[in-house]
């Protein structure tokens, strides 16, 4: 299975997604797992592959250009971790793209109260992406960042 993970950049070195990030490549390791440079995944799960992506100046467009740059590296599933935010921003370009790729969210951020970051770091550990249970959503809309 093709999975694209992308992690909060603003975590930058959190101990909790370090941790997140040695769950998912046990789990992942016989899946082809692709994310972004740096801290948006490359620090975390360091045998994936990368993918190229538009930089951007400000923190809205530069998770829509890593989300575009991983969707259209066609996964079958998607996985961001972080918090409600990054799950909403991610949300709001699959929307705009018109994906149909499940998304996962992982909750790594303060409070975690939205629909989309319903995984508990703790329940990683019997994570299985080809024993998945697709729900569904309400729908996202982010305005005004």
């Amino acid at each position: 299975m093709r999975i694209a993970v992308l992690f909060s950049p603003e975590a930058g070195g959190n101990s909790k997604y370090q941790r997140i990030g040695e769950i998912l490549s046990k789990r992942l390791s016989s899946h082809e797992i692709f994310t972004c440079k740096g801290f948006c995944g490359e620090y975390y799960l360091p045998n994936a592959g990368l993918v190229s992506y538009d930089t951007a100046d400000d923190y809205k467009s530069s998770i829509a250009n890593m989300s575009e740059a991983l969707i259209e590296s066609a996964p079958e599933l998607f996985i961001c971790v972080g918090g409600d935010g990054l799950a909403a921003y991610v949300a709001d370009t699959f929307t705009k793209m018109g994906s149909k790729t499940p998304l996962m969210g992982v909750a790594g951020g303060t409070a975690n109260v939205g629909p989309i970051t319903s995984v508990r770091p703790e329940s990683l550990k019997y994570f299985d992406p080809m024993d998945l249970k697709l729900a569904s959503a309400g729908a996202v809309r982010v305005k005004n960042g």
